[in-house]
C-alpha cells in the first residue's frame, strides 16, 4: 500500500502579488521549479504604490526582466480590486491550495488565510522583529541599521508580520549597488528563499519555522521628504563593501 508520502506528489500552489516586473519574475522562477497553479492579481495595492521612486525601481526591473510583460502562458492569471475581495476569498476557497505565497499585497483577512491547507506565507522586506508594515527595508537603511538588511518568509496570522519566521536571509549587497536596484536584488532573495521550503515541503513533508522573538515596530509608508537622504545613506554603505 503506498505511503501516504509518496501519495503526495504534487502540491497546490498559488501566488498572491501584484503586477509588476519584479513580482512576475519571482513567479516565473518559482513556477519552473513548482508549477502554481493560479497567480491572482491585487490591482488597488499595485496602484498605490507609484511614487516617483517606486517608479524608477520599475523602469530598472523592466531593463532587467525583459521577458515578464507576457505571464498568461504560465497559469490562471486573474485579477482583483483586493485579495481579500469577496470573489478571490471565493475562489481560494474552492480550489483549497496545500500552500498561499503572498508577495507584495495588502495585509490578508482570516478568511484569505483559511483557504491554505498547509501553510499561508509572506514575504517580508526587512526584520519583523524590528521593522513590521511598510517599506522596510527604506526604514532600516534610514536608521543606519544595515544589520538588519534581510528579507523574510513567515507564517501569515492575524496580526500584521508577527507570524513564525520559517527562513530568513541576510542581503548581502554588491559594491555599487544603488537603491532603485535593492528591490529586484531582493527579490532574487525572495526565490531562493521559497525554493528552498518548498523543496523542504516536497520531500520532507515539513518545513522550518521558530517564533518571533519580540514584536517590531510597525512602520508606515516611507515619507518622500526622507527618500534623498535614505538614497545618500544606501550609496555610502554600498561604496564602501
Amino acid at each position: 500500500m503506498p505511503s501516504s508520502k509518496n501519495k503526495r506528489t504534487v502540491m497546490k500552489i498559488t501566488l498572491l502579488t501584484t503586477n509588476t516586473p519584479h513580482h512576475l519574475y519571482f513567479a516565473q522562477r518559482i513556477h519552473a521549479a513548482f508549477p502554481l497553479t493560479a497567480i491572482l492579481l491585487e490591482e488597488k495595492h499595485e496602484l498605490q504604490n507609484q511614487s516617483p521612486f517606486m517608479k524608477d525601481c520599475t523602469a530598472y526591473e523592466r531593463s532587467q526582466l525583459p521577458n515578464t510583460r507576457n505571464m498568461n502562458s504560465l497559469t490562471r492569471i486573474m485579477g482583483y480590486p483586493s485579495v481579500n475581495d469577496s470573489l478571490c476569498v471565493a475562489f481560494l476557497q474552492e480550489m483549497q491550495p496545500d500552500v498561499l505565497i503572498v508577495f507584495g499585497t495588502g495585509k490578508l483577512h482570516p478568511p484569505i488565510i483559511a483557504t491554505a491547507t498547509q501553510a499561508c506565507l509572506n514575504l517580508h522586506g526587512g526584520n519583523p522583529e524590528h521593522y513590521r508594515g511598510l517599506d522596510s527595508h527604506l526604514w532600516t537603511i534610514y536608521h543606519n541599521d544595515f544589520a538588519n538588511l534581510v528579507t523574510t518568509l513567515h507564517h501569515i496570522d492575524e496580526t500584521l508580520d508577527t507570524g513564525d519566521i520559517v527562513m530568513q536571509t541576510k542581503l548581502r549587497c554588491q559594491r555599487g549597488l544603488q537603491l532603485h536596484e535593492l528591490r529586484l536584488f531582493n527579490t532574487q532573495a525572495c526565490v531562493n528563499l521559497v525554493l528552498l521550503t518548498l523543496t523542504s515541503l516536497k520531500k520532507l513533508l515539513w518545513m522550518p519555522s521558530r517564533p518571533q522573538t519580540q514584536k517590531g515596530r510597525y512602520y508606515g509608508t516611507f515619507p518622500p521628504a526622507l527618500l534623498d537622504s535614505c538614497i545618500t545613506k544606501f550609496s555610502k554603505y554600498t561604496a564602501n563593501l
